[in-house]
């Protein structure tokens, strides 16, 4: 479902960036690929570590590792209910006749 959300932000995008959209996504692509090398590192470094909490914990200490750990759960939980938000947007679009 996370794929639907470029249809939708992509307007927001253009407005944001003034028509700007591939240069805002070529920095969301940088951004990605500069965490995907970290992580690559950390893993080199922490090889029993799996999760964002568990390097932030060894690099950084317990509180960091916290945040980072409450903020993952955070996302997790948060990203279905926006999932479904963009649904029941899409769907009402298509079936007028249903209430929101």
């Amino acid at each position: 479902m996370t794929q639907m959300t470029v249809f939708d932000t992509l307007r927001i995008a253009s407005i944001v960036t003034e028509g700007r959209v591939p240069m805002a996504y070529l920095l969301a692509l940088i951004a990605v690929l500069l965490t995907v090398l970290n992580h690559g590192r950390l893993v080199k470094l922490y090889p029993d570590a799996g999760s964002a909490y568990s390097y932030a914990k060894n690099t950084c200490g317990n509180q960091v590792g916290m945040l980072i750990g409450w903020a993952s759960l955070l996302d997790y939980i948060l990203l279905p209910m926006i999932n479904s938000l963009l649904s029941g947007i899409y769907l009402r679009s298509l079936f007028l006749q249903i209430s929101p």
